[in-house]
């Protein structure tokens, strides 16, 4: 008889109670993931948790639209007790609404289940660009000339036009202009503010746009992907990145059906010295953001081949379309490549699982936060 090889739960947690819109995103990120043929189900068993917009929770059996509609909703004290039940040995965060980035990564912390990516602490200062540039620029990693404008306080800046407008803690592009005339900036200015009373107004690089990624190996060294370039008139909006349909909604296959022929390239025609540049730049962003596992930065480049980083990017869901599995598939290291990346990195967190957890972890983590 062949022996019995113990599988490794893998729990996927997927939602979003911020609005539709993240809430969507979450899915189509996960289901990509979750779809990919190339997945090792023999030593990986995976199974869902769903956080709904109004905070209640449910763990359908598969993604399909059937079964995450039918699958019973539970208060988060009783979804807690209900992963302590099943007991999963590592989780993916398909989340990227900031609660979805920061608290439900704690969430997990406190119920010492480890997660693959970057831990809270981490990603708190990653999703305010204005930390992160103050981060970045301490470092020495260049980063662009800039003012934070506060509502009500700081709405004036001696940045002048050509110049980018955007609020401090948005992703994909939300609430992002391109002010091409100083007559134009109040505009811009007020429809960050209707995404958050902090703004970042940036000087305009002209130039190149790259995405520029490390991955940290099983021996915890840091390697620098093949870079990633956007061939743009200016900016990157979210129509760039995320196709929506005529309803405003996003699209089932929101990440393909944005992309367009001959719009980006993988690995970027760089010089020895960018590349040099940019692999140096990398690891510094890296190490100071104490990043894990991997990081991704949107970076622009000059005329003078001087790069410059505008934010960091620390989530990955790990399906064959997203950044880093795509940049990752021109690499010569086979291990690096999707799935091999992720399957180690699966394995990686789950030995940091405790052996022997105490069953009422889940409810002393509850009581934790209910005294925070």
């Amino acid at each position: 008889m062949a022996p019995v090889v113990e599988r490794t739960k893998v729990l996927h947690l997927i939602g979003s109670t911020k609005d539709e819109w993240y809430h969507d995103l979450s899915f189509v990120y996960s289901r990509a993931c979750d779809a990919c043929k190339d997945l090792d189900r023999v030593e990986f068993e995976f199974c869902y948790a769903h956080v709904h917009q109004d905070g209640m929770w449910s763990f359908p059996s598969t993604l399909s639209e059937e079964d995450v509609a039918k699958a019973d909703k539970m208060p988060i004290a009783s979804a807690i007790a209900h992963i302590t039940e099943i007991s999963p040995d590592v989780m993916v965060p398909h989340m990227f609404c900031n609660d979805g980035m920061t608290w439900y990564r704690t969430l997990f912390d406190l119920l010492k289940i480890p997660f693959l990516g970057n831990k809270e602490y981490a990603v708190w200062p990653a999703t305010d660009k204005a930390v992160t540039k103050q981060l970045l620029d301490a470092a020495g990693v260049q980063v662009p000339k800039g003012d934070l404008l506060v509502k009500g306080r700081t709405e004036t800046t001696s940045i002048k036009a050509p110049c980018v407008v955007k609020p401090c803690n948005e992703d994909n592009s939300h609430g992002i202009t391109f002010v091409k005339k100083d007559e134009d900036f109040d505009k811009a200015l007020q429809y960050a503010f209707s995404f958050d009373d902090r703004v970042i107004v940036d000087e305009y690089i002209a130039g190149r746009e790259l995405r520029v990624a490390c991955v940290e190996e099983e021996d915890g060294s840091l390697t620098v992907l093949p870079m990633l370039e956007y061939f743009l008139e200016d900016i990157r909006t979210s129509a760039h990145k995320l196709k929506t349909n005529d309803d405003g909604k996003l699209d089932k296959n929101a990440v393909v059906a944005a992309k367009k022929d001959g719009d980006r390239k993988c690995p970027a025609d760089v010089s020895p010295t960018l590349e040099a540049r940019l692999g140096e730049m990398v690891k510094k962003a890296h190490r100071a953001l104490k990043c894990r596992h991997y990081s991704l930065f949107d970076v622009r480049v000059n005329k003078d081949e001087q790069p410059f980083f505008l934010e960091a990017c620390l989530f990955c869901s790990f399906s064959p379309v997203s950044v880093i599995p795509s940049m990752s598939s021109h690499c010569k290291k086979e291990q690096l490549r999707h799935p091999n990346f992720f399957h180690s990195l699966l394995r990686r967190a789950a030995a940091e699982k405790p052996k022997s957890t105490s069953s009422s972890s889940g409810y002393a983590a509850v009581e934790a936060m209910r005294g925070a």
